[in-house]
Parts: C-alpha cells; sequence; structure tokens
C-alpha cells in the first residue's frame, strides 16, 4: 500500500480536520514533554542495574509459536508468541492475540508443546498482538488459552495487569527468571498515541559466544535495550531476535485504506516518513554492538525491510516464522 491512508479518505479527513488537528497537535506536545524524560529515565536504569549470576548454556532454541509469515502449514497473525528452551529451562514468551483467534492453540498443539514442561510466562508489554488480543488489553487483564491455563502458575509483567488466579510478578527491575533466563526489567519507550510503554526483554548467554536479547517489538531505544543486556550478563551481544519495528513501504495491518503499523505502530508521529535513514540508524547499532546474528520478527516489519538489513548488515539475518525451530 503506497499512502498510509488510501486518497478516498482525504476528504472526510479534511471534513473532520477541526476535531483532528486539536488532537494531533494535544498528543504531539505530550510527545515532546517525554522525550527528555525516557531518556533519563531508562539512563537511570541501566545505572542502577547489576550483574546478575547468569547461568551460561550451550544450547539455546527459539520455537515461534505464532508470527506474522509461515512457510509450513502453521496458522499466521500480526503478533508473536515465542517458546524459549535452554539446557535446563523452558518457558513462553509473549501469547500473540490467543484470547481472540485459534492461532495461537492449534499451532501449539501442532508442535507438541503441549508435552512440554513449564511453567512461567513472560509478557513483554501490555499491547494487544503480546498479550492476548484487543480485549484483554483494554481491561489490562489475561484470560489464558485453555492449551495452557493449567500449565502456567506465574506469569512476569514489565507492568501492572490483572492475571486471575496466576500468581502475578511485576519485574521492576532486571531479575532472574530461571538459573539460565534473565529479564531485563522493564525500559520505557515514549509512543505518539500510547504515551509512555514499559517493555522487557529477555537475555541468555551463551558460553564462548555471548548474551541472545530477546525482543517482543522492541519499542525502547535498541541502543538502550543492548545496553542494559551488557550490564546485567557483562557480556557482548551475540545475537538479537523478535520485533524491530520496520513497517517501511507496508505494514502487516491494514485494513479498510488504512495502514495502521506505518501510522500506529511504529509509536513516531504519525506524519514522520519512514525512509532508509531509518534502517540505517537500526543497522548503525547492530553494527556498534557487534551482533553476528539477528533473527528478524516479521510481525512489525515489512518485508522491504527485511531484505533491506539482509543486504546491508553484515551480521546474519533471519527471518522467524510460525511453526519454526531456530538453534542460537
Amino acid at each position: 500500500m503506497k499512502y498510509k491512508i488510501h486518497p478516498l479518505w482525504w476528504p472526510a479527513l479534511a471534513l473532520a480536520s477541526p476535531v483532528i488537528l486539536p488532537y494531533l497537535y494535544y498528543k504531539n506536545e505530550s510527545y515532546k514533554l517525554c522525550i527528555d524524560n525516557i531518556g533519563r529515565i531508562n539512563q537511570q536504569r541501566i545505572a542502577e542495574a547489576e550483574n546478575l549470576a547468569l547461568n551460561k548454556i550451550e544450547d539455546f532454541s527459539l520455537t515461534a509459536v505464532v508470527e506474522a509469515k509461515s512457510d509450513q502449514d502453521f496458522k499466521t497473525e500480526a503478533g508473536i508468541s515465542y517458546f524459549l528452551e535452554t539446557d535446563n529451562s523452558n518457558l513462553l514468551f509473549d501469547i500473540a492475540f490467543s484470547g481472540e483467534s485459534k492461532a495461537f492453540a492449534e499451532n501449539f498443539k501442532k508442535l507438541g508443546l503441549a508435552e512440554k514442561n513449564f511453567d512461567q510466562l513472560v509478557i513483554s508489554h501490555l499491547h494487544p498482538d503480546h498479550m492476548g488480543g484487543v480485549k484483554a488489553s483494554r481491561k489490562n487483564e489475561f484470560t489464558l488459552s485453555p492449551v495452557i491455563e493449567d500449565k502456567i502458575s506465574n506469569i512476569y509483567l514489565p507492568a501492572p495487569a490483572e492475571t486471575g488466579s496466576k500468581k502475578r510478578t511485576i519485574t521492576y527491575a532486571p531479575q532472574l527468571i530461571k538459573n539460565d533466563i534473565a529479564a531485563t526489567g522493564p525500559l520505557r519507550a515514549n509512543l505518539f498515541f500510547s504515551g509512555p510503554t514499559e517493555e522487557q526483554a529477555l537475555v541468555v548467554n551463551l558460553k564462548n559466544k555471548g548474551a541472545v536479547v530477546i525482543l517482543g517489538c522492541g519499542h525502547p531505544d535498541l541502543r538502550t535495550t543492548l545496553k542494559m543486556a551488557e550490564k546485567i550478563t557483562g557480556e557482548n551481544i551475540y545475537a538479537v531476535a523478535g520485533g524491530l519495528h520496520l513497517p517501511l513501504k507496508n505494514g502487516r495491518l491494514q485494513k479498510a485504506g488504512f495502514d495502521f503499523q506505518r501510522i500506529v505502530g511504529t509509536g513516531l508521529r504519525p506524519w514522520k516518513k519512514l525512509d532508509d535513514n531509518y534502517l540505517n540508524q537500526k543497522i548503525s547499532v547492530l553494527k556498534d554492538f557487534h551482533v553476528k546474528k539477528v533473527f528478524l520478527s516479521p510481525h512489525d516489519s515489512s518485508n522491504y525491510s527485511i531484505d533491506y538489513l539482509k543486504k546491508n548488515l553484515a551480521a546474519e539475518v533471519i527471518t522467524i516464522k510460525s511453526g519454526g525451530s531456530y538453534q542460537f
């Protein structure tokens, strides 16, 4: 889709401009006020973080329960859910739109994950495509899919939300989830429409390689997230996996003439034009940290962006797809 908003909508938007323009002005003023605070808050969190006693592991794999693309006969949607396995630990990271679609449950069963031993669920951030759907996000409340309801005993969150009968752990700071898997704790992002948003990543430490950082959407500044991962592991960054929010040219959520990812999903001002410079900024950060592998989520990045990174980043770039299992 060439336009963020199809030209057929432009006359209607012009008529609605007396309402839309004041709203955008208010949002823009709030956005500007938050920018400096966000950077200060995140730097303080990094400064206060301590090295965690994170066990080094030989093997680590990520299985995509849900992603936006698949080469196999697995369901897809514009959300993510990953099953993570180390030498000694298993856990689930995010649950896509599992409260509103069949993709999660069908893929989960087809992958044989119901037979796996795990009881921890980590949520990257409280957005619909990561915590179970629009209804869950609006109510700020989790309703787990029946396929994992009896398995999950504890849900790790970067900000408060209702978890029903399940134990809730809010990761206000970096902490161990398992002896070999750590959460960065929340890092703050400033999203134009949503305002300040807390998001956490997961980190594992591969023996003789370095740290692997697993992202949900990567809303917080990428450099900030990787600095936090280095601080809590004391290791260089070997690989990054997950979302980087790169919907250039086309987003994955297009409905009724609106490209919602390019309007809302980037967190930037909706009138800001995304071009190759935006991609080059991400590439620069990955190069600065000498990242060797990037496992990129297509749920928030377009085909153009994925191809661009593959051509212009020295690191190996792999597209994560539903049903795929990736060894690090």
